[in-house]
């Protein structure tokens, strides 16, 4: 067995370094959280775009609708004209939303995967430190006789 100074001196030393090594594995899984949350805003702010987007290409698409049935002398506010404009404005809405939920749906598993990641990191870190517990106890344990 080694003399009690350097057992010491050695065991703090691995205390150190477990501490040191579980802060790490914790602000690497912090990091990758904040990383995740990030792309999940992106996410968000991209389709609030891509939605607004939507509702104007959808708009284009109406009004072009009515300068093509008035260019043929067709009233676009009666009848038939009338109908195909509000389903060409419900596509376009159901459209617009399902480009809103579906980055929602996105940025929720982003999220997710950024507090899994935090999660692992604290795991291994306790996985570190229980580890470093064991190898110091074994260090201090009294040799077999």
């Amino acid at each position: 067995m080694c003399e009690p100074v350097t057992l010491t001196i050695a065991t703090g030393l691995m205390i150190a370094g477990a501490a040191v090594s579980a802060k790490a594995q914790m602000d690497a899984g912090d990091y990758q959280a904040q990383v995740a949350n990030n792309q999940a805003q992106l996410t968000e702010w991209t389709a609030r775009v891509a939605e607004q987007e939507k509702r104007q290409e959808t708009a284009q698409t109406i009004s072009k609708q009515r300068s093509e049935y008035a260019a043929r002398g067709i009233n676009p506010n009666f009848g038939t004209p009338v109908n195909i404009q509000a389903a060409t404005a419900e596509i376009g809405e159901l459209d617009a939303l399902t480009i809103r939920v579906n980055a929602k749906n996105e940025a929720a598993g982003l999220r997710s995967q950024g507090e899994m990641a935090k999660v692992t990191a604290r795991n291994q870190a306790t996985g570190t430190l229980l580890t470093t517990a064991g190898s110091v106890a074994k260090m201090w344990a009294p040799a077999p006789t």
